[in-house]
């Protein structure tokens, strides 16, 4: 904001705290005051077993160490991951992680899905992170 409002030729002042700008801030000397709220950085982290999926960063880490997945993979992943425990539906994993309904992706989310669970070290006989639910989709386990 500082840039844009100095290339239109006006002055700006930033200080380190709602006080200090309000303390700085005289009637006859400003014409804009902006005072920005600093969030503390949240985070929304599902856990399965030693699996950890930070679903605002988009990020999965197994036994600390970064998973390496690719985008498809990922969002299968997350998707699982915003509803822990929950079927998820082929329908919905299609739309969220395709844009699309499932008939165009039906064989590319079994070929994903297989992909993501193998380099998960997961099986679908016996399942620690994903389970399928025959013909309807998959759930994250707890």
């Amino acid at each position: 904001m500082d840039d844009g409002l100095r290339r239109h030729g006006f002055e700006t002042e930033r200080v380190g705290t709602r006080a200090a700008a309000l303390d700085r801030a005289a009637p006859d000397d400003y014409v804009l005051l902006v005072v920005r709220p600093v969030w503390p950085e949240r985070s929304n982290i599902v856990r399965a077993g030693d699996l950890e999926v930070d679903v605002d960063r988009y990020e999965a880490r197994r036994q600390g160490q970064p998973v390496d997945l690719t985008t498809k993979e990922l969002g299968l992943l997350v998707a699982l991951a915003r509803r822990p425990g929950v079927l998820v539906r082929r329908e919905e994993l299609a739309e969220e992680v395709w844009g699309t309904g499932l008939w165009p992706v039906n064989r590319s989310l079994d070929v994903h899905m297989s992909s993501l669970r193998r380099k998960l070290g997961d099986t679908p006989r016996q399942p620690r992170y994903v389970q399928t639910v025959h013909g309807l989709g998959f759930r994250l386990l707890p």
